[in-house]
């Protein structure tokens, strides 16, 4: 079975909307991703995507890693609230 790879267009164009603070640059669609993935501990996505298995695993428990720890976030901040 042979890996398709990404066209580049996509994760090296800028974003067409969205806000950005001002004299800070435009953000690719690379940029926005390697963000999301870095909040779950997924570095080095690139590699990662190369093995089906690996990524899945890989994105199913950083995303499980993400969610505890956002869940957490919400009840510690609740919880100094009161």
């Amino acid at each position: 079975m042979s890996a398709e790879r990404l066209p580049c267009a996509p994760l090296y164009s800028e974003l067409s909307d969205g806000a950005r603070k001002v004299g800070a640059p435009k953000m690719r669609f690379k940029d926005q991703l390697k963000s999301s993935l870095s909040k779950c501990n997924i570095t080095d996505f690139e590699a990662l995507a190369n093995d089906r298995d690996l990524w899945k695993t890989a994105a199913k428990t950083g995303v499980a890693r993400f969610e505890k720890a956002r869940i957490e976030d919400l009840k510690e901040r609740r919880r100094c609230s009161k």
